[in-house]
């Protein structure tokens, strides 16, 4: 397996998710006053199979190998940040799905943060984080929690919450690095 690294847009100007991020954090738009479930900032991470010196194809515990070279390409939907019943707080989701060939499956892990602000323009509070991997079916997509309701929540409060979120294949092989943001006004209570 070979991973193709690509660039960031932006570098942020604030640090965020203290000692987690600090080497990826990108920005992107800044989210807007809507009360839309997904923003239009997507997340990807691309993973180039190929086969290894034998010649015979690899065969990861997480999905079988497909005995041919491929291009894996899992996107991520940053949904805004919202009240969860479950949570007893604010959290957000991120939906993963994964396309291409080579696996049947493939190990995505992301890294994420709640942050709470009275003001626009700067990250705020952290409130919540959470790392995680979870496989993910080529072909197939699956939901993260950010934070998971294992982790915590945000708890609630209404001014900008700003979910920020990294994204990457990590198994069978290593894909690109995604980073991406985005904010909302919103009054988040129970």
């Amino acid at each position: 397996m070979v991973g193709t690294f690509s660039y960031w847009r932006r570098p942020l100007a604030a640090a965020a998710l203290v000692g987690l991020l600090s080497a990826l954090l990108v920005s992107a738009p800044a989210g807007a006053e809507s009360n839309d479930s997904s923003a239009d900032v997507i997340l990807t991470s691309t993973l180039t199979v190929t086969d290894d010196v034998s010649g015979s194809p690899a065969v990861s515990p997480l999905g079988f190998s497909t005995g041919q070279p491929g291009v894996i390409v899992c996107s991520g939907t940053t949904h805004y940040p919202h009240y969860s019943g479950g949570a007893g707080g604010a959290i957000y989701k991120l939906t993963v799905t994964c396309s291409g060939s080579g696996y049947s499956s493939v190990s995505v892990r992301v890294v994420c943060g709640l942050y709470f602000s009275l003001s626009d323009g700067y990250y705020g509070t952290l409130r919540a984080s959470d790392v995680y991997a979870q496989t993910v079916a080529v072909g197939g997509s699956r939901i993260f929690y950010c934070p998971r309701e294992t982790v915590g929540h945000g708890g609630t409060g209404k001014g900008y919450w700003t979910a920020l979120s990294s994204m990457q294949i990590v198994s069978p092989g290593i894909g690109t690095i995604d980073t991406e943001r985005v904010t909302i006004y919103k009054d988040i209570h129970s």
